[in-house]
C-alpha cells in the first residue's frame, strides 16, 4: 500500500480490494486505496470526507459503504462517529448518507437481506444497541439489542442468521455467542467458544465434503 495503516477496514468490490481509513501511527486517515488482483497493483482513490479508524465498511449493489469509527488521538478525547459515506467506484466519488443513531467504533457489521447491520461497539461507553440500514430508503432503525454490551468482537451471517462472538464488555473478555433472527427480531444464545477472546474475526466458509 502507499501508506502504513492499522485500524483500517477492507472490502471486495468489482474485483478489487478496497482499504479505507485507519491510523498510520501519527494520525487517523481519510485515504482510500484499491488493490487490483489482475494487475497486482494499488490505486489511490478519492479520500473520505473525514478521517476515521476502527469503523466498518461493506458492499451493497456495487457501492462501498463506510460508517462509524473514531478520529481521536491518544492525548485527547476520542471523537466517535455516526456518519456514513457511500463510494461509487465508477465515478470515484463519495456521497454522504444518513448517519447512524449512535456514534460507535470497535463494532461489527454484516449485510443480511440487502440491509446493513451495525452491532455493539464503544463510544465512551460499551454498547449493546443494534441498528439496521436500508439503502433503498437511506434510513437507520433500531432493532433488538444484544443481551450484553460488547466491543472488539466479530460477526458473520450464516443460513439467514447473524452470529456475534467474543469481545469485551467493559468488565471482561467473553466467549459468548449470540444469534439474531431477523424475522422475529430476536437474539438467542448459541454455543459459546472454548475460551474468552476479543479482537477476533469470524468467517463463514463452506468446505466441500471429500468423497
Amino acid at each position: 500500500m502507499a501508506q502504513c495503516r492499522n485500524g483500517c477496514k477492507a472490502a471486495l468490490l468489482n474485483g478489487a480490494l478496497y482499504v479505507v481509513g485507519g491510523h498510520d501511527g501519527f494520525s487517523y486517515l481519510d485515504t482510500v486505496e484499491a488493490f487490483h488482483f489482475q494487475g497486482n497493483s494499488w490505486e489511490v482513490c478519492a479520500p473520505m470526507s473525514i478521517p476515521r479508524g476502527f469503523g466498518c465498511c461493506t458492499v451493497i449493489d456495487g457501492m462501498l459503504y463506510v460508517f462509524g469509527g473514531t478520529s481521536g488521538n491518544a492525548n485527547e478525547d476520542n471523537m466517535y462517529h455516526s456518519e456514513m459515506e457511500r463510494y461509487d467506484p465508477r465515478q470515484n466519488l463519495w456521497s454522504k448518507m444518513a448517519p447512524m443513531h449512535d456514534a460507535r467504533a470497535y463494532f461489527a457489521s454484516v449485510v443480511l437481506n440487502n440491509c446493513i447491520y451495525a452491532i455493539g461497539g464503544f463510544n465512551g461507553r460499551w454498547l449493546n444497541t443494534v441498528e439496521k440500514y436500508d439503502p433503498q430508503t437511506n434510513r437507520w432503525q433500531y432493532v433488538r439489542e444484544l443481551s450484553i454490551p460488547r466491543s472488539s468482537f466479530s460477526a458473520t451471517v450464516h443460513d439467514g442468521y447473524v452470529y456475534v462472538a467474543g469481545g469485551f464488555t467493559g468488565k471482561a473478555n467473553v466467549n459468548t455467542v449470540e444469534r439474531y433472527d431477523p424475522c422475529r427480531d430476536r437474539w438467542g444464545t448459541a454455543c459459546g467458544m472454548p475460551m474468552n477472546r476479543y479482537g477476533l474475526q469470524l468467517v463463514n466458509v463452506q468446505i466441500p465434503c471429500r468423497k
